[in-house]
């Protein structure tokens, strides 16, 4: 049997006064960073593991982090169906 690790990918807001050391501390808190823009203080990346609340409210606590968004995913019905 092979399960799949769960993988969540979520957007973090940081403080743009102190961009590169509160990256630092997010990867060091297990994010692997996928796209950073300094400018907007913006962080996109993947949390890996079982508890991935747990990391998420980790992340949260760190100095310098504003807020993290875990990504959505939101499907709609093809435009020829019956219900809109």
């Amino acid at each position: 049997m092979n399960e799949k690790t769960p993988e969540v990918r979520v957007n973090i807001v940081v403080d743009t006064g102190r961009f590169d050391s509160v990256v630092q501390a997010v990867r060091q808190a297990g994010v692997t960073v996928d796209d950073r823009s300094p400018a907007i203080g913006v962080v996109s990346g993947r949390i890996t593991g079982d508890d991935t609340d747990a990391a998420i409210a980790a992340i949260s606590a760190i100095d310098g982090v504003v807020a993290v968004e875990p990504e959505r995913t939101i499907r709609l019905p093809p435009p020829e169906s019956e219900i809109q």
